[in-house]
């Protein structure tokens, strides 16, 4: 297993970013990536002792236990349990990421973002002295159920989907509140049918099997399968769901200075959009003039706090709020309160010593509008790490792009063009010229008689052109024939082909399609820990993995 380095696939604003475009870096407090800058971030976040750093502590330690129950892995050790542990103490630092609870870990870039974090938390607690942890917030509270129901796997020549099924009683309710699905058993037997056998695949049948009743909702499901996967190598889950953790003083108070600064957050947002889009950029998030940036849930389900004239109401719901209503109950009930995709990030650095976090390409875009809104917090926005990008070469997809002389770099484009050169190669015929030649001499021959018949009748003149039309028209379906049997002889290189396009870039990149587990089952832990040792100097890059 190797790696070689190549150009970033990033796009739009987050490509900008990782090439250190200085209009984008701008909009920043951190330039990325700067050693100096993190050190900094951290000995800033080490003078902050207002973190509930022991109470924490005490919630995630125990919640990593119940993650290894779950996942089988009780009376052995756990290391996620023991950097939980390490967050208590006073110097502690945190490096942070978080996605989608995904069906089987979603897609491979949730597995990279993870990954990254551990790196660079290694790197800097090397550089710093202190403790710091690698922490992956899981999205338990996002009600988007189509985003994390499926997975796509690569089936011979096609692409699988595997889709996990919902309750219609529990739409819009957050995925942490949501049961597992009755017939999750069916959704594993396709699974399982279409993954390959190996030596390595009976320990995680067991896991995935145990996982079936075990798990409170499909938040749970995916937590114990990135911990079986990565709490050994330290990674610690946070589940903002998790029982006690909205009852500690500064969640409750958060929700309250939200509701609180609510201009100050629209307006520090409405700059940051505006920035991004005087720079020619989409922005990825904007918020109209009556929402908030925070839920509520209601009989489960979670739905948008909206402003209604000088008091709030709920969005799809008759219930309306006072000002004062609606703080009172975020002092008392803050599990009631939810954030959105704004306020996530800052009840995430509220909680935690965030030293660093590590965001893939369409969170870089969301961060860039966020600095001001961080300043109406009082707060400063965190260094914003890419993760790490990485497609998956096999040994066999490898000797065909060597065997047609391609790159990485061709692919992304579509390989058609290269298609047809390799065909056209191959062509003893000449079926082009030939053609071009034939129908070339067919209108030499036709055109001086068409001309002399056209002089002598008008009509019959228009006959003779629409009979040189039907023998062009025949020479040409004589061609299309020939090509289609040209093409036929030539389908090994055609499958080829497409078997390069499936494997490295189906649609879109391969990290944003493919799930770890058929990569994991063929090449074992060999390929996390070969992941794990991806330079964090690389992360401006793309990475080939060859395996």
């Amino acid at each position: 297993m190797s790696f070689e380095r190549t150009g970033s696939i990033f796009s739009g604003l987050a490509g900008a970013y990782v090439q250190r475009e200085a209009h984008v870096v701008s909009l920043f407090p951190y330039a990325f990536p700067d050693e100096n800058a993190l050190a900094l971030r951290a000995r800033r976040m080490t003078a902050t002792d207002s973190y509930p750093r022991s109470e924490l502590s005490s919630l995630l330690e125990g919640y990593q236990r119940r993650l290894a129950d779950l996942a089988g892995l009780e009376g052995s050790s756990n290391r996620a349990a023991d950097q939980a542990r390490r967050l208590a103490e006073a110097n502690s630092l945190a490096v942070v990421t978080g996605q989608q609870a995904g069906l089987f870990t979603g897609p491979l870039y949730t597995i990279y973002k993870a990954v990254t974090c551990i790196n660079l938390a290694k790197r800097l607690e090397a550089k710093t002295g202190q403790p710091v942890i690698p922490v992956f917030w899981v999205a338990s509270e996002d009600h988007d159920f189509e985003e994390i129901s499926h997975i796509k796997l690569l089936q011979g020549e096609k692409t699988v989907v595997i889709t996990m099924t919902s309750r219609p009683d529990e739409d819009r309710f957050a995925i942490g509140h949501r049961t597992l699905p009755e017939d999750l058993a069916v959704t594993l037997e396709s699974f399982l049918s279409h993954l390959p056998q190996s030596e390595h695949r009976l320990p995680w049948e067991e896991t995935w099997h145990r996982l079936l009743t075990g798990p409170t909702g499909p938040h749970e499901h995916f937590a114990a399968l990135l911990h079986k996967l990565l709490g050994p190598y330290g990674l610690v889950i946070l589940d903002p769901l998790l029982s006690g953790l909205k009852q500690l003083p500064r969640c409750a108070s958060f929700f309250a200075s939200v509701l609180e600064n609510e201009v100050s957050l629209r307006e520090g947002l409405s700059r940051g959009v505006e920035q991004i889009r005087r720079l020619g950029y989409t922005p990825q998030v904007e918020k109209g003039p009556e929402e908030t940036s925070l839920f509520y849930f209601h009989q489960g389900r979670r739905l948008a706090i909206l402003r209604d004239g000088r008091g709030y109401r709920l969005r799809g719901a008759e219930i309306t709020f006072s000002r004062d209503e609606l703080l009172d109950l975020a002092q008392r009930q803050p599990d009631l309160f939810s954030t959105n995709v704004v306020t996530r990030p800052l009840l995430q650095d509220q909680l935690l010593p965030t030293t660093a976090y590590v965001a893939g390409p369409g969170e870089i875009a969301y961060f860039a509008a966020y600095r001001d809104v961080y300043r109406a917090m009082g707060m400063e926005m965190p260094p914003i790490v890419p993760r790490l990008s990485v497609t998956i070469i096999e040994g066999f997809v490898d000797k065909l792009l060597e065997r047609y002389a391609l790159s990485f770099a061709d692919v992304p484009a579509g390989l058609e063009g290269r298609l047809r050169e390799e065909l056209a190669a191959q062509d003893e015929l000449g079926i082009g010229a030939l053609f071009e030649e034939l129908e070339s001499q067919v209108r030499a021959a036709y055109l001086p008689a068409v001309e002399r018949i056209a002089r002598w009748d008008r009509q019959m003149g228009n006959l003779a052109e629409e009979n040189l039309d039907r023998v062009i028209a025949q020479a040409r379906f004589l061609r299309q024939k020939v090509e289609h049997r040209h093409r036929q002889r030539c389908q090994d290189k055609r499958n080829h082909f497409r078997k390069v396009e499936l494997h490295l870039w189906p649609g879109a990149p391969q990290e944003r399609v493919y799930n770890i587990f058929p990569y994991l089952l063929k090449y074992g832990s060999s390929l996390i820990e070969t992941l794990l040792e991806a330079p964090v100097e690389w992360l401006d890059s793309h990475c080939l993995f060859r395996c």
